[in-house]
């Protein structure tokens, strides 16, 4: 199947391809939350402008996946937002919905839970984009002299 053109720009022009996220905005409000407690620091959260970008690669990624793996993030998702505050920590309301501590206990509970499976898979995928920014990069001390280093034992 051919790529849609009207995600290219024509030829010579400086206009920038569509970026269309399949990110629903219940979804993308729950994975900020997600995402806001996850790679949370002592210091607290990382700033809005990491997570958009998180966020925005994200859906890039999922947009770029298959039907099944689709499916299987969404399932994720739901299965983060409403089944984790429910079953383990007895809270009927969305996971965003949670005050941040209690954001932090769920998915700690979630680690050694059926539930974990699922929520496995969404800071698998969230790390890979997380982590790509600088911002992330510098939080690890990626230094990324790896990239550029001769390998070891050779002639410099």
């Amino acid at each position: 199947m051919l790529a849609d053109p009207s995600l290219f720009p024509p030829e010579g022009s400086a206009r920038r391809p569509r970026r269309v996220s399949p990110l629903s905005p219940w979804q993308t409000t729950e994975l900020r939350a997600f995402a806001e407690a996850f790679f949370a620091d002592e210091d607290g959260p990382p700033g809005d402008a990491h997570l958009d970008h998180t966020l925005d690669e994200l859906g890039q990624l999922i947009a770029h996946a298959g039907a099944r793996s689709q499916f299987l993030f969404g399932a994720s998702v739901l299965t983060m937002a409403f089944l984790v505050p429910a079953l383990l920590l007895g809270r009927f309301r969305r996971f965003s919905r949670l005050s941040f501590d209690e954001r932090l206990e769920a998915l700690h509970r979630s680690e050694r839970s059926p539930a974990g499976l699922a929520v496995f898979l969404l800071r698998a995928l969230t790390s890979i984009v997380f982590y790509e920014h600088p911002d992330g990069a510098r939080a690890i001390r990626w230094d990324q002299r790896c990239l550029t280093a001769p390998p070891r034992g050779t002639a410099t």
